[in-house]
């Protein structure tokens, strides 16, 4: 015959006050997840159900994801993004003594284009100086690289060649749309 193994168990509220003894285990059946007891902490700590970890980095602040991801996240100012000049932005980290860091662009809606409002954000676009279509998927791109520069401490956003706007998809039909650099701002975030 198997044996059945059950943890203490309790409410959250019954939880509040309980001191576990160092290493013990309990389950918390309002919030259905376990709590770990360290014989000092009143409730213990709450472990964390995969429903409710934010996976989507650009709603995280520096200090969410570096709990997260064991990372920091630097996020940078917005800028305009130009047909004529590269963005360069600064960031002053200090990563050249790393070597994995990850520049990630988004673009924040300042006008209403593709479907999006105002003020949502998107990290998926193309900047690109020459694209095609193939009916109305997006079927090739001139992708710039990296954009993160450890050793000069800027991140650099490549001027739009030939071109006024950036390829981003429609958030209604997923066509590739091309938009007017002037619907949107760009932001860098840096986890290194």
């Amino acid at each position: 015959m198997s044996r059945q193994i059950q943890f203490r168990r309790g409410t959250a509220d019954e939880h509040k006050n309980f001191i576990g003894a160092v290493g013990e285990i309990t389950v918390d059946t309002t919030n259905q997840t376990l709590r770990v007891h360290d014989g000092v902490t009143a409730g213990g700590t709450m472990l964390a159900r995969a429903d409710n970890i934010e996976i989507d980095l650009s709603k995280l602040d520096a200090f969410q994801a570096h709990k997260l991801i064991g990372n920091r996240v630097w996020k940078s100012n917005e800028y305009t993004l130009s047909a004529s000049n590269n963005v360069e932005i600064a960031h002053h980290l200090g990563l050249s003594d790393i070597t994995t860091a990850l520049a990630i662009p988004y673009l924040r809606f300042i006008a209403a284009a593709a479907e999006y409002n105002v003020n949502d954000i998107i990290s998926n676009f193309s900047l690109c100086g020459q694209y095609y279509y193939m009916g109305s998927a997006l079927a090739g791109i001139v992708s710039y690289g990296p954009f993160l520069n450890l050793t000069e401490n800027t991140v650099i956003i490549p001027k739009l060649v030939n071109q006024t706007g950036v390829v981003v998809f429609n958030k209604s039909t997923g066509e590739a749309t091309n938009i007017a650099i002037s619907t949107v701002k760009i932001f860098v975030k840096i986890i290194y």
